[in-house]
């Protein structure tokens, strides 16, 4: 979720270890960003298998995943809470999911462009807010969302 034009996963799909099918609602921009620079050469993720939207937005038809990576891509969605829970929906039965974010971005870029949310660790739990809203314990908002580890 939240792919951009290169994956951190890249390496590990160009030898055959696992397939990226990344969602972002920017790929069209990178493309052309990319191809305007000359970085055509770039290992890219596959066209074919990139999705244009937000994750809270795309139906996988019932497909699952065995793994789903967002690198801060969290604070920039619509949706915060939906996002997470259909991250979670196409998670395999023992699939795992991996998020990385910037403390306090949404608030650091003072709610501006994409940066909707803001996030930072409490314990073991995960607490976001918004420009309007008050802060919230992400584990609170969605029960069956289990967070493993938080640094």
């Amino acid at each position: 979720m939240g792919c951009g034009p290169i994956s951190k996963l890249r390496a590990a799909a160009l030898d055959g270890l696992l397939e990226i099918v990344g969602v972002d609602p920017l790929n069209d921009l990178y493309d052309a960003v990319i191809a305007r620079h000359g970085y055509d050469g770039l290992p890219r993720i596959r066209p074919d298998t990139r999705i244009n939207g937000f994750a809270e937005e795309i139906d996988f038809g019932g497909r699952t995943f065995d793994f789903v990576f967002s690198l801060n891509a969290l604070d920039h969605t619509q949706d915060l809470l939906l996002s997470l829970v259909s991250m979670i929906d196409v998670l395999s039965e023992r699939g795992l999911g991996y998020a990385q974010v910037y403390i306090n971005e949404g608030e650091k870029q003072n709610y501006s462009g994409l940066h909707k949310y803001t996030l930072w660790p409490e314990g073991n739990d995960v607490f976001f807010s918004t420009k309007d809203t008050a802060p919230a314990s992400l584990t609170q908002a969605i029960p069956r969302l289990e967070i493993d580890q938080v640094w």
